[in-house]
């Protein structure tokens, strides 16, 4: 520092400039080695200002309009109402609540001035979401109402989900988009009359799973759509965004939209007064079921919307009216109510789909937005500056060939490398927190704090070899070239999606650019880009692009992933996201050489501190308490083949609620008890002897057997004697199935693996007090065995048990029933 004080800037730009030009006695970082501090801190600044700047889109909303705004205005004060009258308690199938929300939609919907329909019936679906897949069916009530056009020239339709289920009152995850769907309805009728026809769809059973919208499918309207406008949400809080864009596919054997969104895409981004879009999950295939409805048999175009947020209080009772926010309602009606008058007014029977689109928000209501061909082109760009800027660096002797390798070599091993860290971090996180081993849903508490806590220290874990790399290798102390063979990576992996996940690719185009861009600057004009202020500038470039295009899509993959029920499936599922930050971690290397050219521990070190922190909030914000209850768990379980009766309860050990059932010994096993969302999933449970209380047990009664042959025919009444609401069969064929049904409705027995075919498991939800019909085919002779429960909420009365009611820091755990009392017996056919 001494000598850079003596120097001239001249004489050190000069100095640099030779250093850099002798290649037998080159030292490529001693342009760096005189950054004057205030610089190096100014780069801190400027990362942490980077991150705000990405994460400010997810933060920003619009006011909320009052009850007093005229009624042609989208008021979310006015949507409220409806929510809390749909969402004031949990409202599941089957359920007097379920009917009140019911009768209060017909009613609502008739104020409108509308004519509704209700489509009561099965729903069936083989699940392909689950692994071993089971058929899931239902009772249920689809309302459906037209507003027609002046002059119609297609269809628009306004799509929301009502129901709930047992352990949420769905506020969120369902009213808020049928409360939109609502007002922006009442707006539509108290301004200009539009052109085109208008259909409400309010379906049910979107949580059992998405067989609402698949049994929408059968109604006629749905032939009509043109183009389908779908609200969703996983938390009552958090963004709302533009997540899916796409036109239906009639022929494909999967629900998936085709990407063919240009047409549509364009015009809503046009149109919607506030726009934040993750369109990145059209090619990750997390496929909205509201949008498949709105699109795939119609050919129709479709646009769905999503509250993005913290998945803790999904599907559990944090998710009722209060928590929502009305800001995000504002922002979801605004953006419904302009797409609707704009589709409502447009000539539809003129649209016709078009290529891709890719598109991404840059700032608060600002998006990127170009045709998916351009993604192809820029990769090509991509590469030829690389070319150019590599050519030139070797011709100049300012970049080593076995230093770029070197650069190459480390950004590649760093990213199973950091994987394996980060699950490892993950499974010390569940170790050290027991909020991470409570039966959630969706998310955790403290997700974001641990989201940071992953990030840093993916980020440490690079550096380190980059660090290692240097100290060891002597290729690796050329960073010039060690920089340029680090950013090939993320290079490789932008030709690669831009390919295969043109809506994703942007993640690594955009910063692989600003990379590229600026070590050709530096190896070009490395008097001028290495003076410490301007090279500051690049850098802050790469910096703000990186965080602009990944953060996001980063926080997106991290909610989605680190779900519960996918971190116990496997502990690599909550780190998924951070591929991305460990491939990107190539364009930040200049980064670590700025920051610490001499200390290079610095970086690795400070970033492991900061994880620290991070760990340390999480630990806090996950903390119980009445904000961030505990959920628990009890079932009280009967076998009527042995008259034994047991309680059994989520986790290893009780607690203080649940202590009351297991006031003695109790066994600790794995159980897959929830048939529902974690089908077939080995939970930890306690189980313990309950007193046997007398429990009708459920009915498979055999209707008609008939032998032709290899082939065996069946007709079964499936009931439950004491009008339990759902019911779970599981049946070990002798054969392999050949076609099934429900209530008359096919099951899809094509989508079942052959491997799969010798058994039938059906899980049905609202089973009425009739019962439900199956029917079966099968090749095969011998006999069927197999096991049949039937699940009530709330536990049953027993003599002598007085249950306490739960605190204010424990809620019911989001399994598919709220402390249920299961009765189950064996079946032979």
């Amino acid at each position: 520092m001494v000598r850079w004080s003596m120097m001239s800037e001249s004489e050190s730009l000069a100095e640099a400039d030779s250093a850099i030009r002798q290649h037998s006695s080159v030292r490529p970082e001693a342009s760096q080695d005189h950054v004057p501090p205030l610089a190096r801190l100014a780069l801190v600044v400027m990362a942490f200002a980077s991150v705000g700047v990405a994460l400010l889109p997810l933060y920003v909303k619009p006011g909320v309009a009052p009850g007093s705004v005229p009624a042609s205005d989208f008021s979310a004060e006015r949507a409220m109402s409806s929510v809390q009258a749909i969402a004031g308690a949990p409202h599941p199938i089957a359920s007097a609540e379920h009917d009140a929300a019911v009768d209060y939609l017909l009613g609502q919907l008739r104020q409108l001035g509308l004519a509704p329909e209700l489509q009561e019936d099965t729903g069936v679906r083989y699940d392909t979401d689950l692994d071993p897949s089971q058929v899931s069916a239902a009772h249920l009530q689809n309302i459906v109402a037209r507003l027609p056009g002046t002059n119609s020239t297609g269809t628009v339709m306004l799509y929301g989900h009502y129901g709930s289920v047992p352990t949420s009152n769905n506020a969120a995850d369902g009213a808020a988009g049928v409360a939109a769907v609502l007002e922006t309805v009442r707006a539509i009728r108290n301004g200009p009359g539009l052109r085109n026809d208008v259909l409400v769809v309010l379906a049910d059973g979107d949580e059992t799973p998405a067989l609402g919208p698949i049994m929408f499918r059968t109604h006629p309207a749905a032939k009509d759509i043109t183009v389908g406008i779908a609200l969703e949400a996983l938390a009552p809080t958090g963004a709302t965004a533009l997540a899916y864009a796409g036109q239906g596919t009639p022929d494909a054997p999967t629900s998936f939209t085709s990407p063919d969104n240009g047409s549509w895409l364009r015009q809503a981004l046009q149109v919607m007064p506030h726009r934040f879009t993750t369109l990145a999950l059209n090619d990750l295939q997390l496929a909205s079921p509201e949008l498949s409805i709105a699109t795939k048999d119609a050919a129709a175009g479709g646009i769905g919307f999503l509250f993005l947020g913290g998945g803790a209080p999904y599907h559990t009772l944090r998710d009722a009216p209060a928590h929502l926010d009305p800001a995000r309602l504002q922002a979801y009606g605004d953006n419904t109510l302009a797409l609707a008058r704009h589709f409502g007014n447009a000539a539809l029977d003129r649209q016709d789909p078009s290529p891709e689109v890719v598109a991404f928000t840059v700032l608060p209501d600002i998006v990127l937005s170009y045709r998916a061909v351009w993604g192809s082109i820029l990769a090509l760009l991509l590469v030829g500056l690389f070319a150019v800027v590599a050519i030139a660096g070797f011709r100049r002797k300012r970049l080593r060939a076995w230093g770029v390798v070197v650069g190459f070599a480390i950004s590649v091993v760093s990213v199973p490398i950091a994987m394996v860290v980060n699950v490892a971090a993950w499974l010390l996180v569940v170790a050290i927190n027991p909020a991470y081993r409570a039966p959630m849903a969706r998310g955790y508490y403290g997700a974001s704090w641990n989201l940071l806590f992953l990030t840093c220290l993916t980020l440490a874990t690079v550096s380190t070899l980059y660090v290692l790399a240097r100290r060891f290798l002597p290729p690796a102390r050329s960073d010039l070239s060690v920089a340029t063979g680090a950013v090939l990576l993320p290079l490789l992996v932008a030709v690669l999606t831009a390919q295969v996940m043109p809506a994703a690719a942007y993640v690594f185009t955009w910063p692989t650019l600003v990379a590229i861009l600026v070590l050709g600057w530096t190896v070009l004009r490395p008097g001028m880009a290495y003076r410490p202020w301007l090279h500051l500038a690049g850098l802050a470039a790469v910096l703000i692009t990186t965080s602009v295009a990944a953060l996001s899509l980063v926080y997106i993959v991290y909610s989605v992933f680190a779900a519960p029920g996918s971190a116990r499936q496997s502990p690599l599922y909550p780190v998924l996201g951070l591929v991305v930050v460990a491939v990107l971690a190539g364009v930040l290397v200049p980064c670590l050489h700025f920051l610490a050219s001499r200390r290079r521990w610095i970086v690795p070190v400070a970033l492991l501190a900061l994880a620290a922190v991070f760990l340390g909030a999480q630990l806090v914000a996950s903390r119980f308490n009445a904000e961030r209850p505990r959920p628990n768990f009890i079932q009280y379980s009967l076998n009527a083949d042995t008259g034994q009766a047991t309680w059994l309860s989520a986790g290893n050990r009780p607690d203080a609620w649940t202590r009351q059932f297991f006031p003695g010994d109790y066994r600790r096993e794995t159980s897959a008890f929830s048939p529902g969302y974690y089908f077939e999933q080995q939970l930890e449970i306690i189980t313990a002897p309950a007193p046997t209380v007398p429990l009708a047990e459920p009915k498979l009664a055999v209707l008609e057997k008939r032998q032709q042959g290899d082939e065996l025919s069946l007709r079964l009444r499936l009931s439950s004697s004491r009008g339990a609401p759902y019911a779970h069969l599981d049946l070990q064929l002798p054969g392999e199935l050949l076609a099934a049904a429900v209530n008359g409705v096919s099951v899809n027995t094509t989508q079942i693996p052959p491997n799969r075919r010798q058994r039938f498991t059906l899980l049905y939800f609202g089973l009425p007090a009739r019962g439900a019909e199956i029917s079966m085919t099968l090749r095969g002779t011998g006999t069927i065995t197999g096991r049949l429960v039937d699940y009530s909420n709330d536990l049953p009365r027993i003599r002598g048990l007085t249950v306490q009611p739960r605190p204010p820091d424990f809620i019911p755990a989001p399994y598919d029933f709220r402390d249920p009392t299961a009765v189950s017996r064996s079946v032979q056919l």
